[in-house]
C-alpha cells in the first residue's frame, strides 16, 4: 500500500468515524486498584501485563485473518487467561467517549481475538481518559462496526489499485516518510512501501 493509499485510508476512516452515530456508550468501569506496581494508576484489570506499549517502542500486534494492526498501551492477560487490551488518553472524558476511541478499542479487541484464538476471547477493554476509566465492552454490534469499516476501506483500496498504476498518484507522494516515522506507523506492518521492519 502506496503512503498515499495509506493517507486517504486514515481520511476514510475519520470521515466513517464522525458520520458513526455516537448515541451508544460504553458503561464507565469502575476504577480498581491493581497490583501492577508503577501502572496502577492507569487502572489496569487484576493480571499479567504480557504487552506495552505504554513508550511506543513495542511492535504492533498484527492480526492474521484481517489486514489489522495495532498497538494497544498495554495488553493484560486475567488469572481466567482473557486478554483485555488497555488504551490510555491524556485527555479527560465529557459525557461520553469519542467513539474513535471506542472503535479503536474494539479494534485491539478483534486483533486479540484473531492472535489468541486458543483462549477466551476478549469480553471487553478499557479506555484509562485522565478524570475516568471506561469499558468498551465487545458486542457482536461493535464487532460488526470495525469490521465494515474495514471493508470499506478495503473497497476504496480495491478502486484505486484498479485505477492504474499509470496515474502519477498511485506511486504516492514525492519525499520518504523517514525510518522514525515509518517505525512509528500503525500500518507499517501491512505497507508494501514500509522502509524499515
Amino acid at each position: 500500500m502506496t503512503p498515499l493509499l495509506v493517507c486517504l485510508a486514515l481520511v476514510c476512516v475519520l470521515l466513517l468515524i464522525a458520520a458513526v452515530d455516537v448515541a451508544r456508550t460504553p458503561t464507565r468501569a469502575p476504577s480498581r486498584p491493581s497490583d501492577h506496581g508503577d501502572e496502577q494508576e492507569v487502572g489496569l484489570p487484576p493480571g499479567r501485563i504480557v504487552y506495552t506499549d505504554a513508550d511506543g517502542t513495542a511492535q504492533s500486534l498484527a492480526a492474521h485473518k484481517y489486514p489489522l494492526c495495532g498497538k494497544p498501551d498495554y495488553v493484560v492477560r486475567t488469572p481466567e487467561g482473557v486478554h483485555v487490551p488497555v488504551e490510555v488518553k491524556s485527555a479527560r472524558i465529557g459525557k461520553a467517549p469519542r467513539h474513535e476511541d471506542v472503535l479503536q478499542v474494539a479494534t485491539y479487541l478483534l486483533i486479540l481475538d484473531d492472535l489468541y484464538p486458543h483462549d477466551p476471547a476478549p469480553r471487553y477493554g478499557l479506555l484509562h481518559y485522565r478524570n475516568a476509566d471506561v469499558q468498551v465492552v465487545a458486542t457482536p454490534d461493535l464487532r460488526a462496526e470495525v469490521l465494515d469499516i474495514l471493508a470499506q476501506l478495503q473497497a476504496i483500496d480495491d478502486a484505486i489499485g484498479d485505477a492504474g498504476s499509470d496515474d502519477e498518484t498511485a506511486a504516492g507522494p514525492p519525499g520518504n516518510p523517514g525510518v522514525a516515522r515509518c517505525r512509528a506507523c500503525a500500518f507499517k506492518a501491512i505497507c508494501e512501501d514500509a522502509i524499515v521492519s
